[in-house]
């Protein structure tokens, strides 16, 4: 019993769930762990190549700030170097979903505690990026999917008021998101990445948050997703026990799988020791009272 108590109070004084990131080349078996530092987490990761170099965008939680930001690790060689912030506001920040329209590089974080989507242009590759207008406002919508498709950007975005999908459409030539309404079977739920491509078929990431946020990701198959329709169905599911990972942990859960041309990357969420929870406890009811990473 006494082992149970010691237990007990040891896990709720020094121990806390946190979030970490990992990558792999296409064609290897494990995947290289990036773990959380003390003060910071990296989330929602979102690996890109662009003119020779690859990158992984990720959501920063660090507790001093109370809020994510967008942060960026750059792979050289086989190893990550960062992570760098490149993207901070005052509002919370999060899956920094990116991709290149006409040879142009944009970004869509999520925004929701703003209440509106916006687009944010590479200004230079990957650490310098400007933010535009506001694509939506008076919104509660997070984590965008996107796909193009003729030269159509479609955007699948979850809705937390209406807690189901709502689908749209960039208009580029006035700059706004325009609300369609597609006919068809498809998963209304929270999107784990963006749309991607394997094998030539188009598929789509969803996180499964049935019985807790993020536990497991599942991936679907779309078989067609224009103005009047949008048909998916579920292929399978992904656990972060089906996951190699380089350094053994604990882990729990994974909420996000991305792709670029040679690289995966995900994230992964485990129950960490903390020498400075208690610090963390109070600094944050003292100076960041109402933030939270949510």
């Amino acid at each position: 019993m006494a082992k149970n108590i010691f237990t007990v109070i040891t896990n709720r004084l020094f121990r806390e769930g946190a979030y970490g990131m990992a990558y792999r080349k296409k064609g290897s078996e494990e995947f290289n762990v990036v773990l959380p530092t003390s003060t910071c987490g990296y989330a929602d990761s979102f690996v890109y190549e662009y003119n020779g170099t690859t990158a992984v965008f990720v959501e920063m939680l660090d507790f001093h700030y109370g809020l994510g930001t967008i942060g960026v690790f750059e792979i050289k060689d086989g190893h990550a170097v960062g992570p760098k912030e490149i993207i901070k506001e005052t509002t919370h920040m999060s899956f920094p979903n990116i991709f290149e329209h006409n040879g142009q590089v944009y970004m869509i974080p999520e925004t929701y505690s703003a209440n509106d989507i916006h687009l944010y242009k590479c200004i230079e590759y990957p650490y310098k990026w400007e933010k535009t207008d506001a694509l939506l406002r008076d919104c509660y919508i997070v984590d965008c999917a996107l796909y193009e498709n003729d030269g159509i950007t479609y955007i699948v975005g979850y809705d937390i008021d209406k807690e189901s999908s709502r689908c749209f459409i960039l208009n580029w030539d006035k700059w706004q998101l325009e609300e369609f309404f597609p006919k068809g079977e498809h998963c209304t739920e929270r999107p784990g990445g963006t749309f991607y491509k394997e094998d030539g078929k188009l598929k789509r990431v969803i996180q499964d948050c049935h019985r807790t946020y993020g536990e497991y990701i599942r991936i679907y198959d779309v078989e067609r997703i224009d103005k009047e329709f949008f048909i998916e169905k579920e292929e399978k599911s992904v656990r972060v026990e089906d996951y190699k990972l380089n350094i053994p942990r604990r882990y729990q859960f994974t909420h996000q799988y991305s792709v670029s041309e040679h690289y995966e990357a995900i994230d992964f969420y485990y129950p960490r020791f903390y020498w400075n929870k208690l610090y963390r406890i109070i600094y944050v009811s003292l100076f960041r009272k109402g933030r939270n990473f949510q």
